[in-house]
């Protein structure tokens, strides 16, 4: 449930610092930046990202507003690594449907029919009342979809559109006897909560975009 939205979508050309081959004229390649920012119960996000002909870059600000601990599901990560390890993620997840990509760092479940041994669930990122958390995410483009059970290769002749980004953060509010219900693991961050309670629908969910267009794999195939 949304309280107040403000957004502020704009796009503005930033140059290289250093310039890019290009043949032998020497011109700099632009940079095109998309803000965003949203105002929800006791938490506001504000976002940007920048998009080169390379890859996107997602950076954000959350701020816990009321008087509740706000905990980010953007600790998103891989499957354990052999030293016990949860290696975190520098990339969102990216789902492509509806003639959207969405970019998210969320919990995640298993696609419909889909049986796993073990859910993947995000590790979160705490904050406390008044307290500000920030994170940056990158998209390599062309963009291909992954989630935590799905990972999908471009095929040798790829099909690329250019299709309109949006980003979902999920979360949820602190509440007593909470945090009790956390257990330590070990990331390559170091040690985060873990919470093996989440649900797809007990989380909340700050949607922002559409936040200007990305060429994305439309056909890319599962494997």
């Amino acid at each position: 449930m949304y309280a107040t939205r403000r957004r502020i979508l704009g796009t503005m050309v930033v140059m290289f610092a250093a310039p890019r081959l290009a043949g032998c004229t020497g011109r700099e390649s632009p940079k095109m930046t998309s803000t965003d920012s949203i105002e929800l119960p006791g938490l506001t996000v504000r976002l940007s990202v920048e998009r080169a002909e390379d890859g996107a870059t997602l950076t954000y600000s959350a701020k816990a507003t009321g008087q509740q601990t706000v905990f980010l599901l953007d600790g998103i990560h891989d499957m354990i690594g052999p030293d016990r390890v949860f290696p975190m993620r520098g990339a969102p997840w990216v789902t492509v449907s509806g003639g959207r990509v969405v970019a998210s760092a969320r919990f995640h479940g298993p696609p419909p029919g889909t049986f796993v041994n073990t859910l993947n669930y995000p590790f979160p990122t705490r904050i406390g009342a008044g307290e500000t958390a920030q994170r940056k995410f990158a998209i390599p483009l062309p963009a291909v979809s992954v989630t935590p059970y799905q990972i999908f290769r471009r095929p040798p002749q790829p099909e690329i559109r250019a299709l309109p980004l949006f980003f979902e953060l999920g979360y949820f509010l602190g509440r007593p006897g909470v945090e009790q219900m956390a257990r330590t693991v070990n990331t390559s961050e170091g040690p985060r909560p873990s919470f093996d309670a989440l649900s797809e629908e007990g989380q909340m969910i700050a949607r922002l975009g559409p936040l200007g267009e990305i060429p994305v794999v439309v056909n890319a195939t599962e494997g």
